[in-house]
């Protein structure tokens, strides 16, 4: 594979792992200028955030939480409060997309998709943006192949 199709599948990748999740929250909402800057449609003010990376309701986070015998629901609880008093109004959620669907792309109703919509919810009565960012092993693969 020649370097600008690698650069381009890079680009594409992270523009949808960044820039989508945001416009989830509305298309209206939230817009990339020509300097490619996501800003605010209700102000043009430059997109923000405060926040931290977590990853709860998923991989080594979970695990964890199963081990040690703690409900993830109470630490999320507890880590929200936190959030909210240190001023966050950003977070920044790693989503395993092999522990919520299936090959096919089809969400699992499971445990993790469960802890997950807890926190999704627990976010928005907080009023914190979320920034999802898909953890896609199978494309990762596909690309190490093209490019090796």
């Amino acid at each position: 594979m020649n370097r600008s199709r690698f650069f381009f599948c890079t680009v594409t990748i992270l523009l949808l792992a960044v820039i989508f999740p945001y416009c989830a929250i509305s298309q209206a909402e939230i817009y990339v200028d020509q300097e490619g800057i996501m800003r605010w449609q209700k102000n043009k003010s430059e997109v923000k955030g405060f926040g931290v990376n977590y990853s709860a309701p998923f991989a080594h986070s979970y695990r964890m939480a199963v081990k040690r015998g703690v409900p993830i629901t109470k630490a999320i609880d507890e880590d929200f409060y936190h959030f909210t008093r240190l001023g966050f109004d950003a977070y920044r959620v790693h989503v395993w997309d092999t522990e919520i669907s299936d090959t096919l792309g089809n969400l699992i109703e499971n445990d993790h998709l469960r802890i997950f919509d807890y926190l999704v919810m627990q976010a928005k009565k907080r009023s914190i943006k979320l920034l999802t960012d898909v953890t896609q092993h199978c494309m990762l693969r596909v690309l190490k192949k093209q490019v090796l």
